[in-house]
């Protein structure tokens, strides 16, 4: 699976410092189960290209911590 996220810029706020560009994010998300076994494996990778962004935040007057990086996602499911 594929997940874009596309941000347009937030530049129309009247307090400059929340002003923000435009952004975009890519994840990848594989999910795997063999067919006929109860296991099922997902791993994920979000922010592909770790991008520095900083969402819009209308009523922070602090918009300058930028959000979290690239992280990646593992784990094993049994059902039973």
């Amino acid at each position: 699976m594929y997940s874009l996220t596309a941000v347009e810029a937030q530049d129309y706020d009247s307090t400059i410092t929340r002003r923000r560009p435009g952004y975009m994010l890519h994840d990848i998300l594989f999910d795997w189960q063999m067919p006929g076994k109860p296991w099922r494996v997902n791993f994920a990778v979000t922010n592909l290209t770790n991008k520095t962004y900083y969402m819009y935040k209308s009523i922070s007057s602090n918009n300058d911590v930028p959000e979290i990086g690239r992280s990646f996602r593992f784990n094993i499911a049994y059902k039973f």
